[in-house]
């Protein structure tokens, strides 16, 4: 058998625009981030397989803003991380 044990970054993202009705707005689109980045880590996590994710970045733990970015290239790095998922809310 292989042994290896890949990370994976997941950075669920949001476009920082003006607030729009309906299904466009930022609450539904941090809603769709939170249950994705929820899904993959029930179903995908394993013994060769984990995933670090944005807790604790900013209020909504979805990359929105500028701002964020080395925060979240700061925690990638210090976890190892593998290779980056980005999930479009």
């Amino acid at each position: 058998m292989l042994n290896y044990h890949v990370r994976i970054g997941l950075v669920p993202i949001r476009r920082d625009v003006t607030p729009r009705p309906g299904i466009f707005n930022w609450e539904k689109a941090e809603e769709r981030c939170a249950a994705a980045v929820a899904y993959i880590e029930e179903h995908f996590t394993s013994e060769n397989v984990s995933f670090v994710d944005l807790k604790g970045i900013n209020d909504v733990d979805v990359l929105y803003s500028d701002k964020d970015v080395d925060a979240v290239i700061e925690r990638f790095q210090a976890e190892k991380v593998d290779a980056v998922f980005l999930i479009n809310g």
